[in-house]
C-alpha cells in the first residue's frame, strides 16, 4: 500500500521491519461466487495483530453465505469451529484438509477407495468465541474425507484430501467432490 501516515496508522507495517523501510500491509478475505466470479463480500484488515488472520476476517462476513449455499475454500479455513459454524447456518462445505490435521483412511467408515466418513471431536473454546456460542457447537461432527490425485498440468500438489459435509457417496461421488474443489483454484484468477 502507499506509504502514507493514514495507511501506516490503519495498516501498520510488519514489526520486523525498520521504521521508514517497509510499507503498510493489509490482509483481505473475499467471498466469491463460483457461478459468476463476483465478489459477494470483502473484509480488509491489518496484516498483523490479534484477530487479524484470514479466519477472523471471514467470520466477520459470514452473513453473506446462506442456508443452501455450498462454500468451497482453502485449507486455512478448515477448522472444527469454522465448519461447525457453517453447518449451523445450513451451509454445505468442501475444503482441503488443514495441513496440521492428518488424514488417516484406516479410520472411520469406509465408503470406497480413498473415501470415508470420520468423526471430529469439538476442541476447547477458542478465545474469540463466546461461551454461549461454544455451547451451541456440537460435541462431534461426522464429515467425509476424499483423497484424489491432481492430474491437471500446472498444479503443484499431486495428492489432495478434501473434507466435506456432502457425505452421501451416491449423490456426491468422489469425482464430483474433486471437481467441486477444483473450482477453488480459480479464485485468485477470478479476483483479477
Amino acid at each position: 500500500m502507499p506509504d502514507t501516515p493514514q495507511n501506516q496508522e490503519e495498516f501498520p507495517q510488519q514489526k520486523g521491519q525498520s521504521r521508514g523501510v517497509g510499507l503498510p500491509i493489509a490482509r483481505a478475505c473475499a467471498v466469491l461466487s463460483l457461478a459468476t466470479a463476483a465478489i459477494h463480500d470483502l473484509n480488509i484488515g491489518p496484516y498483523e495483530g490479534k484477530e487479524t488472520g484470514e479466519s477472523a476476517l471471514l467470520r466477520e462476513i459470514l452473513d453473506c453465505v446462506q442456508s443452501g449455499d455450498v462454500a468451497v475454500f482453502d485449507r486455512c479455513f478448515c477448522s472444527f469451529m469454522m465448519l461447525a459454524i457453517l453447518r449451523q447456518r445450513e451451509v454445505q462445505f468442501c475444503s482441503r484438509l488443514h495441513q496440521r490435521r492428518p488424514g488417516d483412511f484406516r479410520q472411520g467408515q469406509r465408503l470406497g477407495r480413498d473415501d470415508h466418513l470420520i468423526t471430529w471431536a469439538r476442541p476447547q473454546r477458542p478465545p474469540w468465541m463466546s461461551e454461549e456460542q461454544h455451547a451451541q457447537i456440537p460435541q462431534a461432527m461426522t464429515l467425509r474425507e476424499v483423497r484424489f490425485q491432481v492430474t491437471v498440468p500446472g498444479r503443484r500438489t499431486q495428492t489432495l484430501i478434501v473434507v466435506t459435509s456432502l457425505i452421501d457417496p451416491q449423490i456426491y461421488p468422489p469425482e464430483d467432490i474433486a471437481e467441486l474443489y477444483g473450482y477453488r483454484w480459480s479464485a485468485e484468477l477470478d479476483i483479477r
